[in-house]
């Protein structure tokens, strides 16, 4: 019984740690190519604008002021667009330290399972 304790708490702290380094480095990468493409999008809709004569070159250049990347960045005005985007995909990733607790703790288990030699179990070898 002990053995399928050591083994699952093991198993859940390795799935843990999978989705805590893993999963946020293919969410953050996946969160960067959709905001990069809303961009393209955006800045797309205001150069067809500016063809129309709706918008001017001087309000393309507010909203995208250098490398394509929009002005504002949430809560943090130094930041922009993609910034903004990869620190909430970042901060959203969960705590590595629970998946390296049920890993410790399975190994301890582990090494802690009673042996099954009668020796230790009180029995006399000798009889």
């Amino acid at each position: 019984m002990k053995a399928l304790l050591a083994t699952t708490l093991i198993f859940l702290g390795g799935i843990w740690l999978f989705y805590a380094t893993v999963v946020p480095v293919v969410m953050s990468t996946r969160a960067m190519s959709h905001a990069m493409q809303l961009e393209a999008n955006l800045k797309g809709w205001a150069s067809d604008k500016v063809l129309e004569g709706k918008l001017t070159e001087g309000d393309v250049r507010e909203i995208f002021p250098e490398n394509y990347s929009l002005r504002f960045g949430g809560e943090n005005p130094n930041r922009n667009f993609r910034e903004m985007v990869e620190h909430i995909s970042r901060s959203s990733a969960p705590p590595i330290w629970p998946g390296i607790f049920l890993v410790v703790l399975g190994i301890i288990v582990a090494f802690r399972l009673p042996s099954t030699s009668k020796a230790k179990q009180g029995v006399d070898p000798s009889v």
